[in-house]
């Protein structure tokens, strides 16, 4: 039997976890769909803001808590080396993680129809 390799073991549950989350059928509905949510004016104007200086997840597109790449909710599992940097990273697909908290740019545009 090989030894395990150090500080690989730890995060071998949470990935397969993970990994299993992932394995959606295909055809299966979204399980957290997008809806477009009332916001105040102000709070659109902000929103707009924040998009136009460039201050925005480059991962899910997004404004969201901690706009790291590592605190970003698309992120479904990430692995780091021994000095901090990136290995790899498995995303959620569009429609398998929760955006509730999370403003995209088209939530700063004003309701009704554009055209």
């Amino acid at each position: 039997m090989t030894e395990p390799q150090p500080g690989r073991h730890a995060a071998s549950a949470t990935l397969g976890a993970a990994r299993a989350r992932m394995a959606v059928p295909a055809g299966q509905p979204a399980r957290f769909p997008r809806h477009r949510r009332p916001l105040s004016p102000e709070l659109r104007q902000q929103i707009g803001a924040q998009f136009q200086a460039g201050e925005y997840c480059t991962t899910c597109g997004g404004i969201h808590a901690g706009l790291g790449m590592l605190a970003c909710p698309r992120i479904a599992a990430a692995e780091l080396d021994a000095d901090g940097k990136l290995r790899y990273v498995v995303f959620w697909q569009p429609g398998e993680y929760d955006t509730s908290e999370v403003y995209f740019a088209s939530d700063a545009e004003p309701d009704g129809d554009p055209a």
